[in-house]
C-alpha cells in the first residue's frame, strides 16, 4: 500500500532541466564581432529584437565598426548592390557595391571608390540592417 524508499526514487523526475534568462528565449542571440584595423574581433554574443532579424538569426553576424554597427546575413554570397562585409586581399571591410555589366562592381569605401572583377573580393556577407550612431 505504501510505496518503499525504492520506488519514491524511481518516481522523480531525474532529467535535468535547463533554465534559461526569459529574454534568451524571447530575443535570438547572434554572434558579435568588432571590425578594427580590418580585422574581425570575436565579442560576446547580443540580443536583438527577434523582429529586426528576417528569417533565421544563425546566419546572422552583428558587427560593429567605430562609427555603425550592421546586421550581416552571412548566407547570402551571390553579389549584388548593397552593403556588404567583405574581404580584399586579406583586409574585412563594410563597403557599398554597385554590380555593372561584365561581371565588375563599382566600391564604395569612405571617399574613395573603384572598379573591380566580382572575383577581385570575398564577399562574407550581405548587411541587412544598418544602425546608425548620430
Amino acid at each position: 500500500m505504501y510505496a518503499c524508499e525504492n520506488e519514491e526514487r524511481n518516481l522523480k523526475n531525474e532529467t535535468s532541466v535547463t533554465v534559461r534568462p526569459l529574454s534568451k528565449i524571447v530575443a535570438p542571440s547572434i554572434k558579435h564581432v568588432e571590425l578594427k584595423n580590418g580585422e574581425l574581433q570575436p565579442s560576446d554574443e547580443i540580443l536583438l529584437d527577434s523582429r529586426l532579424l528576417d528569417g533565421d538569426s544563425s546566419n546572422s553576424l552583428f558587427v560593429k565598426t567605430a562609427t555603425d554597427s550592421f546586421v550581416v546575413d552571412t548566407s547570402v554570397k551571390q553579389v549584388s548592390n548593397g552593403f556588404w562585409l567583405v574581404d580584399m586581399d586579406g583586409v574585412k571591410s563594410i563597403v557599398k557595391i554597385a554590380r555593372i555589366p561584365g561581371n565588375k562592381i563599382v566600391v564604395h569605401q569612405d571617399e574613395t571608390s573603384f572598379e573591380c572583377s566580382v572575383d577581385d573580393i570575398e564577399a562574407i556577407g550581405r548587411a541587412v540592417k544598418v544602425i546608425k550612431s548620430l
